[in-house]
Parts: C-alpha cells; sequence; structure tokens
C-alpha cells in the first residue's frame, strides 16, 4: 500500500521544508512538493546587462550589439507589445526585472519567435515577467528557453515548442484560449525538449470541443520530450495530451488533477515511452461511459509501439491514480479510427476507485476492432494495486471488451484475473 500524502493547492509561500518520506507511488517527494515547486523562482541578472526601456528599444539594441548579449528591463515596467518580433540571428538573453508586465493588447501578434537551427547552440531565451493579453507569446522554434515567467490570458495559447531542444522551467501559464501550451513541429519528430517545474490551469477558456483540438494542453511528434514535475490542474479538457506521432517521451513526476477530461493522454503514439511515479487525482468526475474516451485520469489509446520508438512496449508503473468511480481510473480506449492498440504495459501502479457502485478502475474497451484484445497484442497489466471501498470487493469495476457501454463487458476482480489479467495485481479495501 502506497504511503498516503496530504493533498492541498496554492503557490509556494516561505521556502518549503526539506522534502517528506520518499512514496512508493506517484512523485518522490509527494503531490505537494510537485505543487509546491511549480511556480516562478527569483531570477539573477548577469553584470553588464543592457538597458532597454521599450518593445522598440529592445529590438534596436539586440540588432545593435553582438549575439547571445544579455539585455534587460526596467524594474516594474510596463512594455506595450504591439507586433511580432521575430529574431532569428542574434539569439538575445532578456532578463525582466521584478514586477515588469508584458502585454500584448489583445492584438493578433504572436509576440515572440527565436530560432536556431544549429544544434547545441542558444537560442532566444528570456527570464522572469509577467505576459498576458497575447495571441501567443513564445514560439519557440529552436533551442530557446524560457524560465521563471508568468503567463496569462492569451487568445490561443501561451508557448509553442516549433523545433528541437527547447525548454521551459520553472514558469506558471495559464487561462488561455485554447491550450496554455502546446508543442507543434512543421515537419518530422522535434528532439530534446523538456517542459519542467511548470504550473498550467484553466486551460480552454473559449470552452472549445475538448476531445477535438482544446484543453490544458496537446504535444504532437515529439522524439525524447521530458515532462517532469509539472502540475496540471483544473483545465478545461486535458491536464497532459500526447495526439499523435509521439515516441520515446519520459513523463514522470507531475501532478494532473481536477481536470475535466485527462489527467494524462498518450494516444496514437509509439514505442520507447515511460509513463511514471505520476499523480492523477480526480481527473473526469463524473464523465460517463458515453464520453468514451475523454473519460480517463491516465489513458493510452490507438497507440503501436511495436512499430516505432526505442523499445517495442509503453512503460506505465508507479502512478497514483485516485477518483470517485464516475471515471476510467487507467487503461486503454480506442475509438473509430484509430487502428489498434499493441504494447501498452500497465504494472505496479496504485489505483483507488471510491465509487459506490460498478466502476471502471482499469481494462480495455475498443470500438475500433478486436485485435487489441488478442493477448498477441501484448496489452498487459501486472501487479497493480487496487482499492475500493469495503463491500465492493465483488462488484464489476473491471472492463474488457468492444464497448465500454455494455455491461457484459465489465468485470468483477476474480473474473479479471481468471481471464489471465494481473494475475500478480492486489485487491483491497479502504
Amino acid at each position: 500500500m502506497s504511503l498516503r500524502i496530504r493533498r492541498g493547492g496554492g503557490s509556494a509561500g516561505p521556502p518549503p521544508p526539506p522534502p517528506p518520506p520518499a512514496t512508493e507511488f506517484g512523485p518522490i517527494n509527494g503531490p505537494q512538493w510537485v505543487r509546491d515547486h511549480a511556480t516562478p523562482g527569483t531570477i539573477t541578472v548577469p553584470g553588464g546587462a543592457i538597458q532597454f526601456t521599450s518593445e522598440a528599444d529592445l529590438v534596436t539594441k539586440v540588432a545593435a550589439n553582438p549575439s547571445n548579449s544579455n539585455f534587460v528591463s526596467l524594474s516594474g515596467g510596463y512594455y506595450p507589445w504591439t507586433s511580432q518580433y521575430q529574431e532569428t540571428t542574434k539569439h538575445p538573453n532578456i532578463y525582466w526585472l521584478p514586477g515588469t508586465v508584458v502585454d500584448g493588447q489583445n492584438n493578433s501578434s504572436s509576440g515572440i519567435t527565436g530560432f536556431t537551427s544549429e544544434p547545441g547552440s542558444v537560442g532566444f531565451t528570456m527570464y522572469g515577467g509577467e505576459f498576458k493579453n497575447f495571441w501567443r507569446v513564445f514560439s519557440m522554434n529552436g533551442s530557446c528557453k524560457l524560465e521563471d515567467a508568468l503567463i496569462h490570458d492569451c487568445y490561443e495559447k501561451g508557448f509553442n515548442f516549433g523545433g528541437n531542444s527547447n525548454r521551459v522551467s520553472r514558469s506558471i501559464v495559464h487561462s488561455c484560449g485554447r491550450y496554455n501550451f502546446s508543442m507543434f513541429t512543421s515537419s518530422g519528430y522535434a528532439t530534446g525538449n523538456v517542459l519542467e517545474y511548470v504550473q498550467s490551469y484553466n486551460g480552454n477558456t473559449r470552452l472549445l470541443d475538448p476531445s477535438i483540438d482544446a484543453g490544458g494542453s496537446k504535444m504532437i511528434a515529439q522524439d525524447g520530450l521530458q515532462v517532469r514535475y509539472c502540475w496540471a490542474h483544473d483545465n478545461y479538457g486535458s491536464g497532459l495530451w500526447w495526439d499523435g506521432n509521439n515516441r520515446n517521451v519520459q513523463v514522470s513526476q507531475n501532478v494532473c488533477e481536477n481536470n475535466n477530461r485527462w489527467g494524462i493522454f498518450y494516444e496514437l503514439g509509439f514505442g520507447g515511452t515511460n509513463i511514471y511515479r505520476n499523480a492523477c487525482f480526480n481527473n473526469a468526475n463524473n464523465r460517463a461511459a458515453a464520453d468514451g474516451f475523454g473519460t480517463a485520469q491516465l489513458l493510452s489509446s490507438g497507440c503501436d509501439a511495436t512499430s516505432t520508438g526505442n523499445f517495442p512496449f509503453i512503460d506505465i508503473y508507479q502512478n497514483w491514480i485516485d477518483g470517485d468511480g464516475t471515471q476510467i481510473q487507467m487503461g486503454i480506449v480506442n475509438h473509430p479510427g484509430h487502428g489498434t492498440s499493441k504494447g501498452t504495459h500497465y504494472h505496479d501502479n496504485d489505483v483507488w476507485d471510491r465509487g459506490t457502485s460498478r466502476g471502471r478502475m482499469t481494462g480495455l474497451s475498443s470500438s475500433a476492432g478486436t485485435i487489441p484484445l488478442d493477448p498477441a497484442s501484448d496489452n498487459t497489466w501486472e501487479n497493480n494495486h487496487y482499492h475500493v471501498l469495503t463491500g465492493q470487493t465483488g462488484v464489476d469495476k473491471f472492463m474488457w471488451g468492444t464497448d465500454q457501454n455494455v455491461t457484459t463487458n465489465w468485470q468483477t476482480f476474480t473474473q479479471w484475473k481468471a481471464a489471465g489479467r494481473d494475475d500478480t495485481g492486489t485487491l483491497v479495501t479502504i
């Protein structure tokens, strides 16, 4: 049984105390530690940084100085932003001092676009600042970096990874119209990208359809992407969503909670991906079975791990999942047009279903064909730990079949194990 850590919310205040004892499931230092650290820190401005007083002044001074020069804003300054600033050669380092506000004024510009195609080179870099009312603040198209920033109330999204070797660290992004952030590339796979210590909440303020193209995030065509120590919560749609052609992705020690749909959704992806030590709490609450693939806390859908990636499977383990029983806690759900799932391994996860009747603890449901139901497809469950309320041990809380709405496809734990699934798993009462 996992060590239970107190849940909570809120931003970090004074320096946090030493980390609590490591948990057996979920983030090693506990969910609250992740929440407290997914926030901007204090920036340090190097000596000799060149001060700028406006958008136009920054553009002029970047052009007049050597590549990778350091620039610093006015302390507590207000910077109205009137047009798109695209810098592909000078790769400046911009430091926004505490209290500085950069306002996109609700125009249609994308704010700042940075790009470099040289592997290992340093691209456009920004530290600190509060950015608001943009269409999109930062288009990170290669070797760009954003640290210790606050981004909010943008019409489309806060930032996008559009190339290789980008990184966002210790930042908050919230209340953007479609997504808080995305990762879309123009061609091929993007490599070397990192998202860490980022808080994302209240995404999709335009209330667009979360099952199509909206929510907290969407990531496409990433190879080797690392997402770690992030807190995705209270988004209208996804918390963390990989949607198509991702492989070798590493998703670890994130907290995804109270999102309207999925906590973590790995869709139409490939092998080499590890999803481990995450906490998924109360996502997709009250999403009925009729909502299909939009009902889960941790979900794989339409993934073929055998076709590409460093390893021929998708490994999902040591996650801590806790819900009210109205949603799928974890599993595989394929919907029409997605083909078949192959090579998804769920093992050593700690799953809590607090429902008082039939539930969907875990399982596989596919309206896209029968092949995912074939054991040869290598979709497996082993050594998972399931928790239910007293009196619920004999209730149908597992799912296996072509339609999750057909009650004959729902199984008790005894039936689940008798069919050769999770024969090392345990079921205990809360």
